[in-house]
């Protein structure tokens, strides 16, 4: 059991403190030869000290299962649900659930190569909010009063939309031991996010979005992203 407090501030609208407390078990266990398995289950509660803060309730996981096909092939598989920290407009923190999948063989003794897959599913518990919601927000807007938080006015096409992100990545590496204390390695990785919150911008800069003429707004996915990347490295290390 464990109790854990944490202070944190944005624009005041988020709790500015919580605590969690969780309960769980966790084995480890080499299930056959070449077969092992690590896993943390846990059932958690958080307490927020703002009564309009969603707690988080629930069950959460942190595993990955490890196989060794062959002498020169290993497969990995890791697994992970938890609440993680927020700082996205009035939400304390997000749950992300992910699966990522790993796989190495070694084509000789000098050269390697590896391929990942990666899945997360990340789910915001609190709907966006653009509104001022009590007199202790008012400061928040200011130029023009018009009832909306001046950081959040750009959100107002997903105002009461529950935020939802869902990213994809893989990646392909090989290496090559130069020397025995010496590994050089090249790869290539991309990533997919998808997001169903949608923003408006004003395509003229001299206008405030708050008084931005309408032919001038423009509403984009302001969380989609994709990313391609390629990397090298050269590794040294001594045993």
């Amino acid at each position: 059991m464990q109790n854990v407090s944490q202070s944190r501030q944005q624009l005041d609208l988020q709790p500015s403190d919580f605590q969690r407390r969780s309960a769980g078990l966790g084995i480890q266990r080499e299930v056959s030869k070449g077969l092992g398995t690590e896993m943390l289950v846990s059932y958690a509660t958080t307490r927020f000290d703002d009564a309009r803060a969603k707690p988080f309730r629930g069950v959460m996981l942190d595993g990955s299962i490890a196989s060794r096909l062959s002498d020169r092939t290993e497969l990995q598989l890791n697994l992970r649900r938890a609440p993680l920290q927020s700082f996205f407009n009035v939400n304390a923190y997000y749950l992300n659930q992910e699966g990522r999948l790993a796989f190495r063989h070694e084509i000789s003794r000098r050269i390697h190569f590896g391929l990942e897959g990666v899945y997360q599913a990340n789910d915001y518990p609190q709907a966006v909010r653009v509104r001022v919601n009590g007199p202790e927000e008012a400061r928040f807007d200011t130029a023009p009063q018009d009832g909306k938080l001046d950081a959040y006015v750009n959100l107002e096409p997903s105002e009461g939309r529950h935020r939802r992100d869902r990213i994809r990545g893989e990646g392909l590496t090989l290496g090559y031991d130069l020397l025995r204390a010496m590994r050089f390695e090249v790869g290539y990785h991309r990533e997919r996010r998808e997001s169903n919150i949608t923003a408006v911008k004003c395509l003229d800069p001299s206008f405030p979005l708050e008084s931005c003429p309408t032919s001038n707004r423009r509403e984009y996915d302001i969380f989609d992203a994709s990313s391609h990347q390629v990397t090298a490295s050269l590794a040294f290390g001594w045993q």
